[in-house]
């Protein structure tokens, strides 16, 4: 028989295993603050590398300018910035000016809040033909200060200063919808309602904003790439996108452009209250014209808003006996939908 094993070796053990159990505790507790001990230095590592990392850059870019510090690199920036955009810059020499260009961006930023002065007087004092200054400037300003940035961003997208040309408009939208898209879902959804290619209707500025636009004293200015604002209004997934769109290609002050911008936003949306609008579009297309283009679109929508149930009125209008363009369109229409 077995012996049964003593009270004192049963002891004996648990106590084993109780002390063995702490030490293993004791030992994941010391590395687990020496693995949060060793982040923290690789942290600061890190933010010092990067300190001198920038510290040299600015230095490479003083030495090919005449000024320091920021005034060096806003020299360097208005240099480079516009061969991006030029068709005379060889396509093999955009990577190293890209490079070069957004290199420049990061040293502003590293700068800091003793950037902005400097950066917000060259927006400013910026010429006419040096929107791609502006345009690296406004992608540094909200970096350095996100609240004075989309602040900024906002002005430009709603025009508030003469300088702003319809480039800088559109490409402020667009950074504003990376950065903050249900404040510019916002202000688009009100700038739709007062603004077209035409201009300013200062009669339907919100009341909120007839201040502002009083104190900027803007001579009449035509926006004539005012079409883009549909498709990034689209964009910010704001909740009134197609009621806004409806109204927009219901006024006959807007130019075809954005009217057609509207038509095809509207097919995709699926929008069925657009559908009227639609057809009346398509028997008037805007500026009095016969435009086959245009009325290929408006059918396009129709199609993918009825479906099946466009069929009659694709039918009907292919009895009109339309331009020949419009009644290829008809044909493929009711190929996918009256089979």
């Amino acid at each position: 028989m077995t012996e049964p094993r003593s009270p004192h070796r049963r002891g004996f053990s648990a106590l084993f295993g109780l002390a063995l159990f702490a030490a293993l505790g004791a030992s994941w507790w010391n590395l687990r603050a020496g693995i949060t001990s060793l982040q923290a230095r690789t942290d600061a590592l890190e933010k010092s590398l990067q300190g001198v990392e920038r510290a040299v850059q600015l230095f490479r870019f003083e030495r090919g300018s005449e000024g320091l510090g920021v005034t060096a690199l806003l020299e360097q920036l208005r240099h480079w910035a516009p061969l991006l955009s030029l068709s005379t810059t060889p396509q093999r020499e955009i990577p190293a000016i890209q490079e070069t260009v957004e290199d420049l961006t990061k040293a502003l930023e590293a700068v800091g809040p003793d950037a902005l002065p400097a950066l917000l007087a060259a927006f400013q004092g910026a010429r006419a033909d040096e929107d791609d200054l502006r345009k690296w400037i406004l992608t540094a300003v909200p970096r350095i200060d996100r609240t004075r940035g989309l602040a900024l961003l906002e002005d430009c997208v709603r025009g508030l200063d003469r300088a702003i040309s319809p480039r800088i408009r559109v490409h402020s939208a667009n950074l504003l919808l990376e950065l903050d898209k249900v404040r510019l879902g916002k202000i688009l959804g009100e700038l739709l309602t007062y603004e077209s290619a035409s201009g300013v209707d200062s009669t339907r500025l919100p009341h909120g904003l007839r201040e502002a636009f009083a104190a900027a004293k803007l001579p009449p200015q035509r926006m004539p790439m005012f079409f883009n604002f549909i498709d990034l209004f689209v964009a910010t997934g704001a909740s009134d996108v197609a009621e806004k769109l409806i109204m927009v290609a219901s006024r006959p002050d807007h130019d075809l452009a954005t009217i057609q911008a509207c038509v095809k936003q509207l097919g995709e949306l699926r929008s069925a209250h657009a559908v009227k609008v639609l057809k009346k579009l398509y028997d008037s297309p805007p500026e009095m014209m016969v435009n086959p283009i245009f009325q290929g679109h408006c059918l396009e929508a129709i199609g993918k808003i009825e479906g099946g149930a466009g069929c009659e009125y694709f039918k009907e209008m292919l009895r009109r006996g339309p331009d020949e363009r419009v009644q290829a369109k008809l044909n493929d229409l009711i190929k996918i939908y009256c089979q």
